[in-house]
């Protein structure tokens, strides 16, 4: 069985707040859900151009249509997934990563908070397939596709080196090389775009550990007939600084010590946040992940 996963990013600028987002199904359920949508999409007032295109930040006042579009996504996708990370952390995480005298170090793309989430969710997602995780219940590769935007030629042009960094028996999880398309062509992309949307509003109306917990919940989930499993992973500043610290010593010039590799400061003054229920099985995949 063919699976496809969809996946669109949200922002706020004021928060900090960016999230990666979407939903996995097989490509049936997907053909399946598109009718349905398609079928919704009356309720959309249209744009200038009278096309009718669900977005988020348009619909969120208007539950009673949300909760058609949320039903429709729940009748057919095999589950949610979102990848959460806050600006202000990478770039803490970034200035406590000091590596003098080594040459060579571009840490522009770890600055760009769709890159940072975009790695993560690969590997954590890929990584817990291979663990057999109830967290992730589908057992076959899963070809990903995201929204158009200025991100793509970054993603692309690493995608050769990011695949050959990760060992053998991870790769085998992966799909196809991740394909970018418009999202008034591939309505997936609009339920992508509704959960991203939501989850981003939630964080800045609710804060993280109550998204974490589940303690927020759409309150039109059961008019849909059924649940479907979620797998929300964040990031914080310590995960990025002890990947970023594992990235610079396999950048290490050879000639360097083990003293020189030691200049890399990990210690942060305040106490990270604590992790809540099953979140923290999530990160206890991440730190073997990113520590390794």
């Amino acid at each position: 069985m063919v699976f496809q996963g969809y996946l669109d990013e949200s922002e706020a600028d004021d928060t900090g707040w960016f999230v990666l987002a979407g939903y996995v199904a097989s490509a049936e359920q997907w053909a399946a859900f598109a009718k349905e949508w398609e079928a919704a999409l009356s309720l959309v007032p249209p744009d200038q151009t009278g096309q009718r295109l669900f977005k988020h930040k348009r619909m969120k006042r208007h539950p009673e249509k949300l909760a058609v579009f949320h039903a429709a996504i729940n009748r057919h996708v095999e589950m949610s997934v979102a990848c959460i990370v806050n600006r202000r952390d990478i770039e803490a995480a970034i200035a406590r990563v000091n590596i003098p005298h080594v040459e060579g170090m571009d840490w522009s793309s770890f600055g760009n908070p769709y890159y940072v989430t975009f790695r993560f969710f690969m590997d954590m997602f890929h990584q817990l397939q291979r663990a057999n995780s109830s967290l992730v219940p589908i057992r076959e590769p899963v070809d990903f596709y995201f929204d158009e935007s200025a991100n793509k030629k970054q993603i692309k042009a690493g995608w050769e080196t990011y695949m050959g960094s990760r060992e053998l028996s991870l790769r085998e999880w992966f799909g196809g090389d991740p394909k970018f398309e418009r999202d008034d062509e591939f309505m997936p992309l609009q339920a992508a775009d509704f959960n991203a949307g939501t989850m981003r509003l939630w964080l800045n109306e609710y804060g993280l550990e109550a998204v974490k917990s589940g303690d927020r919940k759409y309150p039109f989930t059961l008019l849909s007939g059924r649940l479907i499993q979620h797998l929300i992973l964040s990031i914080s500043e310590d995960d990025m600084v002890k990947a970023f610290v594992r990235l610079a010593n396999e950048g290490l010039p050879d000639a360097l010590s083990a003293t020189d590799a030691q200049k890399i400061t990990p210690d942060r003054i305040d106490p990270p946040s604590p992790v809540e229920r099953g979140v923290s099985v999530v990160i206890g995949f991440a730190r073997k992940l990113l520590g390794r």
